[in-house]
C-alpha cells in the first residue's frame, strides 16, 4: 500500500493505493478514510472478451478523447497506442491489450467518456 497526498481545488486528500500486480493500474483507493472507487483495468486497456476473437477496449477512467491514433481496419500489435484520453488534466495513452484488427471505433476526438465506456473493438 502506498500513500499519496493529492490536492483538488486547494483541498488536500490523503489517498491509499494498493498495487496488486504489474498488470493492474488501481485496485482500490481511499481518500480521508472513504472508499473512492475500485478499478481493475489492465494497464494496456480493459480486456473484456465478448464473443470469440473480439476484445472491447473500454475507457479506464472518465475523461475526454484527445487523439485517436488508429483507424478502422488497422492491424495493431500488443502494446501499440490506440488513443489518448485526458483525465484530470493528464494525458493517458491507452494501448492495445492484444494484437488484432480495429473492427470499430465508437467515439470521436473531443468526446467526453465515462469510466467503462466502450471506445473501440479489436478482432
Amino acid at each position: 500500500m502506498r500513500k499519496f497526498i493529492i490536492s483538488v481545488s486547494g483541498e488536500k486528500f490523503e489517498v491509499d493505493v494498493e498495487e496488486v500486480s504489474p498488470d493492474k493500474v488501481y485496485t482500490s483507493s481511499k481518500a480521508n478514510g472513504t472508499r473512492m472507487g475500485e478499478y481493475n483495468q489492465n494497464v494496456k486497456g480493459s480486456l473484456i472478451p465478448s464473443k470469440a476473437g473480439v476484445v472491447n477496449i473500454d475507457s479506464p477512467m472518465p475523461g475526454n478523447i484527445v487523439r485517436i491514433l488508429v483507424k478502422p481496419e488497422d492491424e495493431v500489435s500488443t502494446g501499440q497506442k490506440l488513443f489518448v484520453l485526458e483525465s484530470m488534466k493528464m494525458e493517458n495513452e491507452i494501448a492495445a491489450p492484444s494484437s488484432g484488427r480495429v473492427a470499430g471505433i465508437k467515439v470521436n476526438v473531443g468526446d467526453a467518456v465515462a469510466a467503462g465506456q466502450n471506445i473501440m473493438v479489436l478482432e
